[in-house]
């Protein structure tokens, strides 16, 4: 059976696994930790709060969490290194940077990088339990969701970096922290695809769809993996 508890405990292990491969990076170290312990310290009530959107995990709640995780994550990402998207450069970063997350003190690497750290944690959860639970094609749903929100990520910052949107549009989109403001750009880039709606929406039915990804092109995970040896 798999329960909130249950979720939050793997989750918390995860973040701890992750974060001692940090230390081994040098990425976070002992001198710097002390300046995560805020964020640190409300992650575990982020992965209640988000765990308890839903009174019964099932199949269903579950592949919404994991669809709702990839989509932010998707985002994130793109702040820590750009390797591999050709199609955005540093400056439209700093552009968007500048336009939409110039009030968050916490936008600097380490806490982004920590931040995104505690997302693949609760990601990785969800999808334990998607597999605890006999879901089918988990982990191709999950780099199918990272190719499309990629895309849907790497859009709107570049539109929002050329001045395609005016500034009531992005006041709109600020959220109380980094993470909920950049997913809500990146959501708003996935409700103008239609297509990919109806997709997601049969996703959270419960029906599969073909998860195939072009093998000519670059493994959408490849980030993940270099960074966090997944």
């Amino acid at each position: 059976m798999i329960t909130h508890f249950k979720l939050v405990e793997f989750a918390i292990r995860e973040l701890g696994r992750l974060s001692a491969i940090s230390l081994k990076d040098t990425i976070i170290t002992q001198n710097n930790v002390d300046q995560l312990e805020p964020v640190i310290n409300h992650t575990q009530y982020i992965y209640e709060a988000t765990l308890n959107q839903f009174e019964t995990l099932d199949v269903t709640s579950l592949r919404t969490l994991q669809q709702s995780q990839h989509a932010g994550i998707s985002g994130c990402k793109l702040f820590i290194k750009q390797d591999g998207n050709e199609d955005l450069t540093v400056k439209d970063i700093e552009n968007f940077r500048n336009k939409a997350l110039f009030n968050f003190k916490e936008s600097d690497f380490l806490v982004i990088y920590f931040s995104l750290l505690a997302q693949i944690a609760l990601l990785n959860s969800i999808e334990y339990g998607l597999i605890e639970l006999n879901d089918q094609h988990v982990n191709e749903r999950g780099n199918w969701y990272q190719k499309k929100f990629g895309k849907c990520a790497i859009n709107i910052i570049k539109k929002v970096s050329n001045n395609e949107y005016d500034n009531d549009f992005i006041s709109s989109k600020i959220g109380p922290n980094f993470q909920v403001t950049v997913a809500n750009f990146v959501l708003s880039e996935i409700w103008l695809d239609e297509f990919l709606l109806k997709d997601l929406e049969h996703i959270n039915q419960g029906k599969d769809i073909d998860y195939k990804i072009n093998t000519s092109q670059k493994k959408i995970d490849s980030f993940l993996r270099k960074f966090f040896k997944l």
